[in-house]
């Protein structure tokens, strides 16, 4: 987990990100780039409290992309704190205390005859109740046992005293960086369908999307460059799991979703027959997107997969495993047959490691099989490397944030 960053400037005024009703905000200084979302603060309508040419403070993590989240910020007068950052922990902590053992005794022992009511009705009670509250439940323990929050909530206490010299001063927010006015070299020739258009943003909104196919949701920016009408889009997951994954606090945010302002210099690599984008930097801020397709597969999203299945799924599954194996051990007769459980066990273990190994094997073969025979996946991973090295040469982290 990264440790909390604390900075100090003089304020100029907040750009708004991607419609201009919208509460999505960013900061800029020379080297640095904050953003953050008013919906999150416990009094949005403080934001307006803020004077241009103030000495504002600000409490922070660090993202993936080397940019910052604001976690609260203060001027000496108005103080912007997130909402619900102190949730209280012993209603959460006795759920989960008493509901997972609950779920896992319940979900062994409804194999038994002697409880073929009464333990399957716990096991569904139990298993709706976590799916309920288990995500809220879980977050607001992260919340008061993260070191981070707490050392962020703590330095905010020290502020509303006055005493701030915890934060690092790094001058002044810039409202028009500078950026370069010619095109940057090798964005040219990435496939007859793609186009480089650099210009200036001159109107931005937003809206949603929903997908006809599956269950699934996404959200859209369409900007205007050069009078050509552009569309950036992302999935958003299913609406249900979206809900609950809303209610997570950006305290534990590794990335944030695309920022486009109006009066931004943005460079857009675009499919000129529909004018969606596929890959954007944007100058003003640092922010680089990357479309991917459904084979369009980096390393670094190939990570992501290995890291999921080995440290989530592989573990969920032998989770699984033990509960049934231990329901039918239990089952079977009076007492508990832990020889029958241990043998089950290396057997399913055994299959579980084959399965593992065969969609990790077979999906790196499948994505290095598209690189090597598709000329659109090459000409992707030609645009995503371009698109890298242009970050270095403006004196930014390589990272790219994929979209979906």
């Amino acid at each position: 987990m990264s440790k909390p960053h604390y900075f100090t400037f003089r304020f100029r005024g907040f750009a708004v990100g991607n419609d201009p009703e919208s509460g999505y905000l960013r900061l800029i200084t020379r080297h640095h780039t904050f953003y953050t979302d008013k919906r999150f603060f416990n009094d949005d309508a403080g934001f307006d409290q803020l004077q241009p040419d103030s000495r504002i403070y600000l409490g922070t993590h660090r993202l993936k992309d080397g940019s910052y989240w604001i976690d609260w910020i203060t001027d000496g007068t108005t103080t912007l704190e997130i909402a619900h950052a102190r949730p209280a922990l012993l209603l959460p902590l006795s759920r989960l205390l008493t509901g997972i053992p609950a779920f896992f005794i319940s979900g062994s022992m409804m194999f038994s005859w002697g409880f073929a009511f009464l333990m399957p009705l716990l096991f569904l009670t139990v298993t709706m109740m976590l799916l309920t509250w288990g995500l809220a439940d879980l977050h607001a323990v992260c919340l008061r046992f993260s070191p981070r929050v707490r050392d962020l909530l703590a330095k905010l206490e020290q502020a509303k005293r006055g005493d701030t010299s915890f934060c690092e001063d790094i001058g002044q927010a810039l409202l028009n960086p500078p950026y370069p006015d010619s095109m940057p070299e090798g964005f040219s020739d990435f496939g007859p369908t793609l186009s480089e258009i650099k210009q200036t943003v001159s109107a931005v909104r937003s809206g949603e999307w929903k997908s006809y196919v599956a269950d699934s949701s996404g959200a859209a920016l369409v900007y205007v460059c050069q009078g050509r009408g552009l569309s950036l889009s992302w999935r958003m997951g299913d609406p249900a799991l979206r809900s609950q994954i809303d209610k997570i606090l950006p305290f534990f945010y590794r990335t944030h979703a695309p920022f486009i302002s109006q009066g931004d210099h943005v460079l857009t690599i675009f499919n000129h027959h529909s004018n969606k984008a596929i890959g954007v930097y944007n100058f003003t801020d640092g922010g680089c997107y990357i479309a991917n397709g459904n084979w369009y597969r980096s390393d670094q999203s190939m990570a992501a997969f290995y890291r999921g299945m080995l440290f989530i799924f592989a573990p969920c599954m032998m989770a699984l495993m033990m509960l049934f194996s231990a329901g039918f051990a239990l089952s079977a007769g009076d007492v508990w047959r832990w020889h029958a459980v241990c043998g089950a066990l290396k057997s399913m273990f055994s299959v579980l490691c084959i399965l593992c190994g065969a969609l990790l094997g077979g999906s790196d073969l499948a994505i290095q099989l598209t690189r090597l025979c598709s000329s659109r996946v090459s000409d992707w991973l030609r645009l995503r490397r371009r698109l890298e090295k242009l970050r270095q040469e403006q004196q930014h982290p390589p990272y790219i944030q994929e979209i979906w």
